[in-house]
């Protein structure tokens, strides 16, 4: 385009859409005409004018195309010679419908025009191309269809520079957005799921609320001179990822059960429903779902009197003895006092006013008092229910201590237990949103 290159016999003309690059081209020795391929009329005009044409601008603009061909049709009549049209189309003509799944035996070559010419008119670009072929042999015009393949790499050259030509193909850029949207897809699906799981994994799990931990030095409603409902001074949701690793929940929610009216209720309903995890040692009901957890917790009480483990039976498989610091006296009956060296305790459920139902295997090692409502265990009842705060279930922390939490949740559905020695009110143990 320059005298370096091409002296300077004929005139080049280029169909601009932005006037501004026009005036760089022209700058170049180009006349540079201002509008696009929808100005059928222009196109016609200026095709007329000319020897011969490049059409490089869209592969599949039918119109446009059809607009050059009468322009050189025009100047076919007027002069008697035919001009030339070199148009590129693209390798998309040869794309087939395999999507990935596998190779094709058909390798298409220039030198084997006739395979070329059976592409079915169905294939891209194909409409434009067959329109040029039929012109070509209508003999006013001569046709060269030119197929480029991707073109990799960055353009280089004053073009470039000027801001007059892109310095990469269209393929390569979009193959790199479809890559890049890819992996954030991906990324969010994978976030996705991962967020739905620890929802599920939330939603099948209990939660320990904990309550009743307050600062070492601060007053509590009693010694402000308040009236003492119990000390609920501040609450801590701990879900799985930040209770001690010892501690297994549940597989899954434990619903609401049936108006139940002994201990026994109790134990079978969810023994034949499969939400008790181990290590409760009694044997499901026939077809009852079974836990894949091993659910257990160690501790040793600051109570211990005896070095005894209450563990023997259940065999854990995991978890570390350590203090529970229950630092009341239980008030309700069904409130476990914890007095054995390495108990094991089972999460059973978890209530937000920051008690926890578990339970525990009875030791036939032990016959010692485990609770208010049950003075002394029968050899036949191999586990024992109750509520404790949920603070029992997290490593102490310098500057904090426990104290009792108030119940509200934790109280509810009433279950009727044996409780000799207890009144007729002590005789009721509350449960609920098992």
């Amino acid at each position: 385009m320059s005298d370096a290159y091409v002296p300077h016999t004929f005139g080049i003309t280029i169909l601009v859409r932005d006037p501004n690059k026009a005036k760089v081209y022209r700058t170049l020795g180009v006349k540079a005409v201002v509008g696009s391929n929808s100005d059928t009329a222009l196109l016609q005009q200026l095709a007329a004018d000319a020897e011969i044409v490049f059409a490089c601008a869209d592969a599949d603009d039918l119109d446009a195309a059809k607009a050059i061909l009468a322009g050189l049709k025009d100047r076919f009549d007027k002069t008697g010679t035919p001009p030339s049209l070199i148009h590129t189309s693209g390798t998309g003509v040869l794309v087939d419908d395999a999507g990935g799944m596998h190779s094709t035996p058909n390798i298409y070559s220039d030198l084997d025009i006739e395979k070329l010419e059976s592409l079915p008119p169905t294939q891209p670009h194909r409409n434009v191309d067959l329109t040029l072929v039929e012109a070509d042999n209508q003999g006013y015009v001569k046709t060269y269809v030119v197929l480029p393949g991707t073109i990799y790499g960055l353009a280089t050259g004053p073009l470039v520079d000027l801001g007059l030509q892109n310095s990469h193909s269209q393929q390569i850029p979009a193959l790199v957005k479809i890559a890049v949207g890819l992996v954030i897809w991906l990324l969010i699906r994978v976030q996705r799921k991962r967020a739905a799981a620890k929802r599920e994994e939330i939603r099948g799990a209990a939660f320990l609320s904990v309550r009743g931990l307050v600062k070492e030095g601060a007053q509590t409603e009693s010694e402000k001179g308040g009236v003492n409902y119990g000390l609920q001074p501040q609450s801590f949701g701990f879900s799985r990822e930040r209770i001690d690793s010892s501690v297994v929940l549940p597989d899954k929610v434990l619903q609401s059960p049936p108006k139940l009216h002994t201990s026994s209720d109790v134990m079978n309903y969810h023994r034949q429903s499969g939400t008790f995890p181990k290590p409760f040692s009694f044997a499901l009901s026939v077809g009852a779902p079974t836990g894949n957890r091993q659910s257990f917790m160690t501790h040793q009480s600051r109570f211990s009197v005896v070095s005894t483990s209450s563990s023997v039976d259940s065999n854990p498989t995991s978890g570390t003895a350590r203090k529970v610091r229950q630092l009341f006296d239980p008030v309700l009956p069904d409130e476990l006092l914890l007095m054995h060296l390495g108990e094991q305790l089972t999460l059973v459920q978890s209530f937000d006013d920051g008690w926890c139902l578990v339970g525990r295997e009875s030791s036939t090692l032990v016959a010692s008092a485990k609770s208010l409502f049950k003075p002394n265990v029968a050899p036949e009842n191999d586990v024992e229910l109750g509520v404790v705060p949920a603070w029992c279930f997290i490593r102490s922390a310098p500057g904090l201590r426990a104290e009792r939490p108030i119940r509200s949740t934790s109280l509810g559905i009433t279950v009727q237990l044996n409780a000799p020695g207890f009144s007729s009110r002590d005789n009721v143990i509350s449960w609920s949103n098992f």
